[in-house]
């Protein structure tokens, strides 16, 4: 596997054969240097993983395209040319008018707006 022009397997197999070579490094060390080399290993055979060969969703592949979900149909928001629209309009003398009590204390304090109606909501 390549890294940024570096052939990451060639390396690894370099140093083990140069740390096979070397007789003046002592056991232990070898063993940690070895040990380091497999999980250079593992973490970079965890960068070749995809949605193809592992449990990954598509959604987390490097360098996937991004598809842009916003007005795939190519028509401008809102009603369309030729849609006759229709909205709600008031009226002068209602038929119910439903009173609804309000808390102040249940109200977030950023809320000060609603103090206008006095703790009474019509609606």
């Amino acid at each position: 596997m390549k890294l940024e022009s570096i052939d990451v397997n060639e390396s690894i197999e370099k140093a083990r054969e140069l740390l096979a070579k070397e007789k003046d490094i002592s056991s232990p060390f070898k063993a940690i240097v070895e040990i380091l080399l497999i999980i250079i290993t593992l973490l970079m055979n965890r960068l070749n993983l995809n949605s193809k060969n592992s449990n990954k969703p598509p959604s987390n592949d490097p360098n996937r395209p991004k598809k842009n979900k916003k007005n795939t149909s190519g028509k401008p928001p809102g009603g369309q040319k030729g849609h006759a629209g229709t909205s709600l309009q008031p009226v002068d003398n209602p038929d119910e008018i439903n009173v609804i009590p309000l808390d102040e204390k249940t109200l977030p304090e950023s809320h000060t707006f609603i103090h206008n109606f006095h703790g009474t909501l019509y609606c």
